[in-house]
């Protein structure tokens, strides 16, 4: 049964076997414009269709994987992969972050702010402190997938 929802894309076209231009439109209509040398590519011919539209079906939406990409952006800084590995820990004040990842309380809070606004982190207030801790659970998977796929890598 395939995944639909807001956000995958709900249809995909009837056939994917169809001419170059016209499949060159239909995927710049779910996923903007392509670049390269697309009409150089499989020209003429699709030769699983059926698996294509499945796939095309359980993608999703181009606005998805923008926001998708810009989580991935923000967590390949540096910077804020050693913040968010520190907060899958346990909570922690700017400060005290500061001291962990060996940058000044402004550095910090302004990589916060960016975490903060793509909801990778979440804050709460303490009287005059303010404690930052992963935002959900998804988080915290992604995260630990990620350090235990690095950590089956061979070296």
């Amino acid at each position: 049964m395939p995944v639909t929802g807001s956000l995958f894309h709900p249809e995909a076209a009837e056939s994917f076997c169809l001419t170059n231009g016209t499949k060159k439109k239909y995927l710049e209509t779910l996923y903007g414009p392509l670049t390269g040398d697309f009409m150089d590519v499989c020209a003429g011919k699709c030769i699983n269709p059926d698996e294509v539209n499945d796939t095309l079906k359980k993608m999703p939406v181009s606005e998805t994987i923008a926001g998708m990409a810009e989580i991935f952006k923000a967590l390949g800084d540096p910077s804020r992969l050693k913040i968010v590995s520190a907060l899958l820990v346990q909570e922690h004040c700017v400060c005290d972050l500061a001291v962990i990842c060996g940058q000044t309380e402004s550095a910090v809070s302004h990589q916060l702010r960016i975490l903060r606004t793509l909801r990778v982190v979440k804050n709460r207030r303490d009287g005059k402190t303010i404690y930052y801790t992963l935002d959900d659970d998804h988080v915290k998977s992604l995260i630990q997938v990620s350090l235990d796929h690095i950590s089956h890598q061979s070296v």
